[in-house]
């Protein structure tokens, strides 16, 4: 039997007016590509539409410097380049307040009880965004300030940030780095952009063991991707117990991404989906947000959507143990084990 679960759905057309260049792969049509996967999931009698709104001042300061937002908001009506890969348009600094607040709404949906999980399409993405400065595309890292509204509207104590791009989610591990209670789990290309992400970064001096990395060389697919979150991951999300998972659900890990060199299929997102929708509800009373971060290929995009949405509403909630696993399936993770070891069972 399976349980019908309610997935709250978020897609702000304020997103599509960050324009950073006709040539630039975070481009406006990542998003409009994503509006018929979104309208048909919206049809879906179990599925609700997130409100929107703007991140304000106060809420992006949880995690980033007043002086840097102060710089973002001040690029309005503007044309200005923050860092080599990340370029405001006029309408930019908008776009990515409401990229943020569209995680709010999501966790405000998740813990009044609205919905049990979500997914938000939003962009400009923001795990490689620091407190203090942009990054590869992203002004605001929206899953870290949505972490910190949980923290301060719920009083949150354990949450889990998994992040699934390609990319390590450096400002994300940046923002979490002292953090005894908040899990930070990353898989991601290695060597690649932005070159941080090593097994050997486990957290600060009081939060040792809370940031876990796990490199990947190119060419992993659906085996060992699958293996990782349905085994691997899950056993530390167990142990952490969260009360709620975030999820950087960054879509270019897929085979045939023009930025990343993984070979991920839509089959292999929804698998990957449904270990961490599994983690959720053994722990988090079944709350998990997942976030659009990067995904530069229009088919991938809509497909990984797709299969991520599907997972998130029709997700066997009746059947939740762990998958057995062998170490010859987690192809290059196997290396991670020794240091994990140190701090989690598994």
């Amino acid at each position: 039997m399976k349980d019908i679960i309610r997935t709250a759905i978020g897609f702000d057309s304020a997103c599509l007016e960050h324009h950073p260049g006709d040539d630039h792969p975070e481009r406006p049509m990542r998003l409009e590509a994503l509006r018929p996967v979104i309208e048909g999931a919206l049809a879906e009698a179990h599925t609700v539409s997130l409100p929107k709104r703007a991140a304000s001042v106060d809420e992006l300061c949880r995690v980033h410097t007043p002086m840097y937002v102060d710089r973002v908001r001040a690029t309005a009506g503007t044309t200005i380049r923050l860092d080599p890969d990340t370029i405001a348009s006029p309408f930019s600094a908008a776009a990515a307040c409401h990229a943020s607040g569209q995680l709010l709404e999501a966790v405000d949906t998740v813990f009044d009880g609205r919905a049990n999980n979500a997914f938000v399409a939003v962009r400009p993405p923001g795990h490689h965004a620091e407190p203090t400065h942009a990054m590869g595309f992203c002004f605001f890292n929206s899953i870290a300030v949505a972490a910190e509204y949980a923290r301060a509207r719920y009083d949150v104590r354990r949450i889990a940030v998994v992040d699934i791009d390609v990319h390590h989610g450096n400002g994300t591990q940046s923002a979490f780095w002292d953090d005894p209670h908040t899990l930070f789990i990353s898989t991601h290309q290695a060597p690649h952009y932005p070159g941080t992400g090593a097994i050997s970064d486990l957290g600060g001096k009081d939060a040792q063991g809370m940031t876990l990395n796990i490199p990947l060389t190119s060419g992993h697919g659906d085996r060992e991707y699958v293996a990782i979150y349905s085994a691997l991951v899950a056993r530390v999300l167990e142990q952490h117990a969260p009360e709620l998972i975030l999820v950087s659900a960054g879509l270019d890990m897929m085979d045939g991404d023009p930025l990343g060199s993984m070979a991920v299929t839509p089959s292999g997102v929804g698998q990957v989906a449904r270990a961490l929708i599994a983690a959720a509800a053994r722990t988090a009373g079944g709350r998990i947000v997942f976030a659009l971060e990067g995904g530069y290929d229009l088919t991938n995009l809509r497909n990984g959507t797709q299969a991520c949405l599907e997972a998130l509403y029709t997700a066997d909630v009746c059947n939740l143990t762990l998958s057995p696993w062998k170490e010859s399936e987690l192809g290059d993770a196997r290396h991670v084990l020794p240091v994990w070891r140190t701090r989690w069972r598994l």
